[in-house]
């Protein structure tokens, strides 16, 4: 991992639209830009908060390791995506160790000097509150779904989900571009990797999606869609 000074300048971020010059230029003083590759860690769990940021490229994902050493991938970040926020409320442990899935290039903003701009800059300060309203409204949609969904959905919720978020589409194929192996897809959806795997080899050979090593194109897009919309009354495989 490398770590250099930025200019803002030409990003089009929203959090800093219409920001004079001489703003921007404040923020330009207290940004880092971290540039990844895959398997990068930007920080660890149990880590002291000290900065909000913000992703340009690439993707990293939330594993939080509990006390008998078993890894879940809790969330995925992609391009555009902000975290880190609550580095800006008080002193915070990171809950969850973050890895880079591809090469990554995300800012860095150091959080004490981050609040005392938004004092002075409400815009922001309001902006920044909303993302992190957000986040939390995402956290109780996240327990909702693996408290009353069933496998299925969540699996195809979570397929859809990494291509919206590293994702690319050539033509009718719906290509996720990051490294996602079926741990990271079992530890996500709160499943076994067994049951993750009996569920792609289904709808790989429907047609419905076609796998490689850590990889996976979706090729009819609408049938995991409907999928995670509702389960068909009479579901092909049972839980």
């Amino acid at each position: 991992m490398t770590r250099d000074k930025l200019k803002l300048k030409n990003l089009n971020l929203s959090l800093f639209e219409d920001l004079t010059p001489s703003q921007l230029q404040d923020w330009e003083q207290i940004a880092v830009l971290y540039r990844l590759v895959a398997g990068d860690k930007l920080y660890t769990q149990g880590e002291i908060a000290r900065c909000m940021y913000i992703i340009l490229k690439g993707g990293v994902r939330l594993v939080e390791y509990t006390a008998s050493g078993k890894a879940v991938v809790v969330k995925v970040y992609g391009a555009g995506d902000m975290m880190g926020l609550l580095s800006l409320t008080q002193e915070h442990k990171h809950a969850a160790t973050v890895e880079a899935v591809s090469e990554t290039h995300i800012i860095g903003f150091r959080s004490t000097e981050a609040r005392q701009l938004m004092t002075q800059q409400g815009i922001i300060a309001m902006r920044l509150v909303d993302h992190l309203s957000n986040h939390v409204h995402h956290a109780h949609d996240r327990i909702r779904h693996l408290a009353a969904e069933k496998t299925e959905q969540r699996l195809a919720r979570a397929i859809l989900h990494f291509h919206k978020k590293f994702g690319v589409v050539r033509g009718d194929v719906h290509i996720i571009t990051a490294e996602i192996s079926q741990r990271d897809i079992a530890e996500f959806t709160g499943t076994t990797i067994e049951t993750v795997n009996r569920y792609l080899r289904t709808w790989e050979k429907l047609g419905w999606i076609a796998l490689s090593y850590k990889h996976i194109d979706i090729l009819q897009v609408q049938e995991l869609e409907n999928i995670a919309a509702s389960l068909p009354q009479n579901g092909y495989m049972p839980e």
